[in-house]
């Protein structure tokens, strides 16, 4: 085994196949996890490519071509066939545009021996080829051709390779037409023969059997049955992708040991310990794993530490003691401990060697729980003990996630109502094992210990001494399965079950349906499917998602224009199920468009929307708790929700107002409003309609984030310098909206939270200069306040410092972010254009759009577009709002200056200025020079331009007056010829020639 080196290439992960593990070179639509060994191995080693499409095709017959193809890769010959690509000899291959692909293969092959053609001058590169003949290419192809000379055919052929083990696990008739499939099982068997060579010459001659193979022909080495040693968790000496592979003597003595670079697609957890084979390329990559150790021999269990020892281990699903082998190693949260250490419940994998115990990899749990509600990277669960608790990932600065067998798992699997498993470790670290298995039905018996659902019966889990946990209304309360008297009420009632780690019950609850009470919101935007899915802004200023139960209300909202420049929206009352959809036969709304009402509806068959919904102009004096609607009066309590629906430019853009701040204003004026409530009484919501409405400018902060946000207890703040405030901290609605070194507009919601502004922002302008005070941006002139609150960034786009406003001359032509109040910047920070925030990207090229889906690539990267996206063009101008809209609007090719986006949710682009009619540098006059030579009897010129960076302009050679086929490596164009050259010339895209000068 060689020693490792340092890791050259970085190559696509494209499988993990049941215990498999490759890279793939080959692109296929199939679905690899049902594809057979022998078929990921070939796609690993490169050998196999699909169609077109991708498709594999492993049931169809395979072509003289194909055959030849995967014989010359397998011998390692790729690079070859392609400097041999052009013109045969072959008369019917020539001509024939479907063969093109495989003409160096052919020139190849035929040089080799490998394969001929027909009599007549043909090849029949499409014609089918049979068992017999691919049997033939594979024994030429590893010098045994010798050994079958003058056999009757097809005899001699197909008793020399049933004699090699070509045809294991093969049906096959000799002039039968070969299947894709059985070809690739035929090579995988040929993988490690060794070939003949020939000693001696003359009379001399003869052939025996020499080192190489095909596999090491590709330069790949197989490593047999040898253990995953050490891995970076256990060893810091190692990088994140490399493991210690060590081979072992049947006696089980260690005989060598090597660290290899792990490309395959397989996190070094879910190998660690066990026995693989390993195939490893001439870099020291191991870019192919497949588990040798035997199901029966993995273990996934938790520790009983009271009846272990340093001799033997108990084990609790299994109910067992095994042996510690002699030489056996145990890990707890990748620390190695001795084997009387292990911890009670400490769980994963144990690795069983002649039934004794030769390696454990365990984890020793800090917290066990259910999860609740999952908030961006803040996760909320129940835990063991029946606290409600919550872990915040962005805490972290590294974080794992696993499946219980310890492959690699990702933060989008914890969702509500899974099982989660986690510990700390000393480097800011977190370590999660999540595990989503439930089970739903109707309690047949319950024990002191034992549930029966749906005619199964399950046990109640435990971890440390503490029991199971249950709750019988749903989540308002949680206690401890302590006894049978607990569980009593579950009979005949439905339940879900919480399965944990060893597939015990971690949580019973009950299934029965709850609602919360009566909640109100601005529907801003609909999203139809079975069950629609509705995005509501909320009284505490935020907008969620909510899934309707019912699949057949709400279908109206899906078909609203919500970015429309009169946008539809729907202002709505509305109760959640304990799973936090909107519950059905519960709701009313009222669709909206401009300052009318268009339709109103009531699910409920309790209410009639023409009772509780109400519109007109509202009118009410300062500093008093009633109002009036049409001549309809109605109290502002507590309770009210207020909110106003547009933004001042007409956009969907709600915001909430304080009950105080409402009862403080005097209303008559841009009053446009619609009321839910019963006349007379308390309004349960207030929406006011018109852009103009001013009722909460007074509330309008403005300023700049002085530092990153932090959490305390369940909310978040943001050190924010306000104009004529001065610096302090604010709790804030959403800390993504409050980054460091962002400008900021924001009001208070009722829950004295800070919720950004947008419309009273602008970002990314030219500062063109600064005269006595004003400052001149895109055009525009605006006064600076003498008070503003004013910040540079570095280099690095950090914020840097406060500076004064004479400062900005100093930022003539460079970038500003700034906000206005009345028409004046109070709070600005200007950069050089370098902006290093994580979530905004120079610049890309649009490569795809999908506007069904909302979906589009830059640069090859698929990025959602957030439900109000916004495009603009390259002076800042509104284009288009909306996922829909903006797909439409948006071109392939079209250049984006900036992406602003989070988690790979698009939130705002701009278009880069078109440059068609800017004046540049002409470009220099494009020369080319061919070098002549001969490769295997095959005549070639190559072909290098004076600019390089231009090869892709050439759209033909043509060679003697002739266009020739031709190809490009690197920057060398090549093209084979026949007879003398006298003359070459290449043709590039825009129609021009240049007359290549022949050294």
């Amino acid at each position: 085994m060689r020693k490792a080196k340092k890791l050259l290439v970085t190559l696509l992960v494209l499988t993990f196949v049941m215990s498999t593990f490759s890279v793939g070179f080959a692109a296929t639509t199939t679905d690899t996890k049902d594809l057979p060994t022998e078929v990921v191995r070939a796609m690993a080693l490169g050998y196999l490519k699909g169609d077109a499409q991708g498709n594999l095709n492993l049931e169809n017959p395979i072509t003289r071509a194909e055959a030849l193809a995967i014989i010359i890769r397998v011998s390692g010959l790729e690079t070859s066939a392609e400097l041999m690509k052009g013109q045969t000899k072959f008369a019917d291959v020539n001509p024939d545009p479907s063969l093109e692909w495989a003409t160096g293969y052919i020139n190849l092959g035929v040089g080799q021996g490998i394969i001929n053609g027909y009599p007549d001058g043909t090849f029949r590169g499409n014609a089918n080829v049979t068992y017999a003949e691919m049997a033939k290419m594979i024994l030429y192809a590893m010098n045994y051709g010798v050994t079958v000379e003058g056999a009757p055919w097809p005899a001699g052929v197909m008793g020399k390779a049933d004699d090699l083990g070509l045809f294991d696990k093969v049906s096959s008739a000799p002039d039968a037409p070969a299947i894709r499939g059985d070809v690739v099982k035929m090579i995988d068997n040929s993988l490690t023969i060794k070939h003949l060579e020939q000693t001696g010459y003359g009379d001399l001659k003869q052939y025996v059997e020499g080192d190489k193979t095909f596999l090491s022909k590709m330069d790949v080495d197989e490593l047999e049955d040898v253990r995953v040693t050490e891995i970076a968790r256990v060893n810091d000496k190692l990088d994140d992708d490399e493991i210690e592979l060590t081979e072992y003597d049947k006696n089980g003595k260690k005989v060598d040991s090597n660290i290899y670079t792990l490309i395959a697609d397989v996190n070094p957890e879910a190998i660690f310990g066990l026995k693989v084979d390993a195939w490893v390329n001439d870099d020291d990559e191991v870019f192919f794993v497949e588990v040798s150790t035997e199901d029966k021999d993995i273990l996934l269990d938790a520790v009983d530490a009271e009846e272990s020892d340093e001799d033997e281990i108990y084990l609790k699903e299994a109910d067992k003691a095994y042996k510690w082998a002699d030489s056996a190693v145990a890990y707890v949260n990748f620390e190695e401990k001795d084997l009387d250490e292990i911890p009670e419940d400490a769980y994963g994998k144990f690795v069983l060697d002649r039934g004794q115990v030769a390696f454990a990899n365990l984890f020793d749990f800090d917290e066990v729980g259910v999860v609740t509600a999952v908030d961006g990277k803040v996760i909320e669960f129940i835990n063991i003990n029946t606290d409600e608790d919550e872990v915040d990932l962005s805490d972290y600065d590294d974080v794992y996630i696993y499946n219980p067998d310890f492959t690699k798992a990702d933060v989008k699997d914890i969702d509500e109502d899974s099982a989660i498993f986690f510990w700390e470790g000393d480097d800011d670290d977190v370590y999660i094992i999540v595990k989503n298995e439930t089970v739903k039905g109707n309690v047949d018996s319950v024990k002191e210990d034992k549930i029966k659902v749906d005619g199964k019966e399950y046990k109640r889990g435990s971890f440390k001494g503490t029991k199971a946990l249950i709750t019988l209304d749903k989540g308002d309360n949680y206690e401890e399965w302590a006894d049978l008297e607990a569980v009593e009420d579950f009979v005949d009632e439905d339940v879900m079950l919480v399965l944990d780690l060893r597939g015990r019950v971690l949580l019973v609850t009950g299934a029965a349906k709850a609602t919360s009470g009566n909640l109100y919101g601005i529907v801003t935007y609909a999203k139809s499917g079975r069950y629609p899915t509705l995005t509501v802004f909320n009284k505490e200023g935020k907008e969620v998602d909510y899934v309707a139960e019912s699949s057949k209300e709400f279908d109206e909202l899906t078909d609203l224009k919500y970015n429309a420049n009169t946008p539809q929206y729907a202002a709505l009352k509305y109760k959640l199920t304990s799973d936090s959809e909107i519950a059905e036969e519960r709701s009313v709304y009222a669709v909206i468009e401009g300052t009318d009402i268009t339709s109103r509806k009531s699910y409920d068959s309790d209410v009639k929307a023409s009772e509780v919904i109400f519109e007109g102009k509202l009118t009410k004096d300062t500093d008093k708790k009633t109002f009036k609607l049409n001549g309809e009066s109605f109290y502002i309590s507590s309770d009210t929700v207020i909110m106003k629906a547009l933004n001042e430019d007409g956009e969907l853009d709600p915001e909430t107002i304080s009950v105080d701040r409402f009862v403080s204003i005097g209303v008559s004026q841009y009053n446009e409003a619609v009321v839910f409530g019963e006349a007379g009484k308390d309004a349960d919501l207030i929406v006011m309609l018109n852009k103009a409405f001013e009722g909460t400018e007074e509330d309008y902060f403005y300023g700049v984030v002085t530092d990153k946000p932090y959490k305390s207890g369940s909310s978040y703040y943001a050190t924010i310098n306000v104009f004529g405030e001065g610096e302090k901290d604010y709790k804030v609605n959403d800390a993504a909206d409050f980054k460091k070194g962002v400008v900021v507009a924001f009001n208070l919601n009722s829950k004295d939270e800070a919720v950004l502004k947008t419309s009273k922002l602008y970002d990314d302008k030219i500062l063109k200069k600064y005269d006595d005070g004003f400052v001149t941006i895109d055009g525009k002139v605006y006064k600076v306040d003498s008070a503003a609150v004013l910040y540079n960034k570095d280099k690095d786009g950090d914020l840097d410092k406060k500076i004064g406003r004479t400062k900005l001359k100093e930022y003539a032509n460079k970038r500003i972010d700034f906000a206005l109040d009345d028409g004046i910047v109070v709070a600005a920070v200007v950069y050089d254009g370098k902006d290093g925030s994580s979530d905004t990207k120079v610049t890309g090229e649009v490569t795809y759009i999908n506007v069904d889906e909302e979906l589009i690539e830059v640069d090859g990267k698929v990025l959602e577009l957030d439900k109000r996206v916004r495009l603009v063009d390259a002076d800042g101008k509104t284009i288009a709002i909306g996922p829909k809209d903006v797909a439409k609007q948006l071109k392939v090719g079209d250049i984006l200056s900036k992406i602003t986006e989070e988690d790979g949710v698009v939130t705002e682009m701009k278009l880069a200025k078109d440059d068609d009619d800017e004046p540049g540098v002409p470009e220099e006059e494009l020369t080319a020079e061919a070098t002549l030579g001969s490769l295997l009897g095959v005549k070639y010129a190559e072909i290098t331009l004076s600019d390089s960076s231009r090869i892709d302009e050439v759209k033909n050679v043509k060679v003697n007056g002739v266009v020739r086929d031709y190809n490009i490596k690197g920057d060398i164009i090549r093209v084979n010829f026949g007879s003398e050259i006298t003359d070459i010339k290449l043709i590039l895209n825009d129609g021009s020639v240049i007359d290549v000068t022949i050294k």
